[in-house]
């Protein structure tokens, strides 16, 4: 009797398994998906070609610079929590996964002794000034790729600009 049971319940089991299947692939046949589309509308940026670059998609320059004079250290500083499992930000402080960010504004990009930079990084040329630092946090790997900073970078221009003017801070 318990035998019998127990092949009931995998027979029934089997039963709705299948069914399931042949419901699901009549709901969603790759046909009816196929015919269904969407319109993607994408702005026009200036072509490679043409000689203009394109513009970038965050506050840069005067406007950028004006943010970080308004920025807020506090605020920032509170932005850095989620750099301290990589970076250190005190003064002589140890290189982690990446290099301790004391001093940082005004230093030569990939500076910090003992640290091992990505060849992206190590090859380019200048200090680590607002707008390079600007570009950086937006987004790593534009502004060095192949950089190996995994981080997505942060889009919110005021969160940019409180937390360099936190980095400015520590000197």
């Amino acid at each position: 009797m318990d035998f019998n049971k127990v092949a009931a319940g995998l027979l029934t089991a089997a039963i709705v398994v299948v069914g399931s299947l042949i419901l699901s692939e009549t709901v969603f046949a790759p046909d009816t998906l196929k015919t269904q589309s969407y319109i993607i509308e994408v702005a026009q940026t200036e072509s490679a070609d043409s000689g203009k670059a394109a513009a970038p998609t965050f506050a840069t320059g005067d406007a950028f610079l004006a943010l970080v004079d308004a920025g807020d250290a506090k605020k920032g500083a509170d932005i850095t929590k989620k750099c301290v499992a990589c970076h250190g930000f005190e003064s002589g402080g140890a290189n982690k996964v990446g290099p301790n960010l004391w001093a940082v504004i005004g230093a030569d990009i990939a500076h910090h002794a003992g640290y091992s930079y990505s060849a992206a990084l190590s090859g380019k040329d200048g200090v680590w000034d607002i707008e390079n630092m600007n570009a950086w946090l937006h987004n790593p790997q534009s502004f060095a790729k192949g950089t190996k900073m995994a981080f997505a970078g942060i889009k919110d221009d005021k969160q940019r600009a409180d937390l360099i003017a936190y980095l400015k801070t520590l000197k």
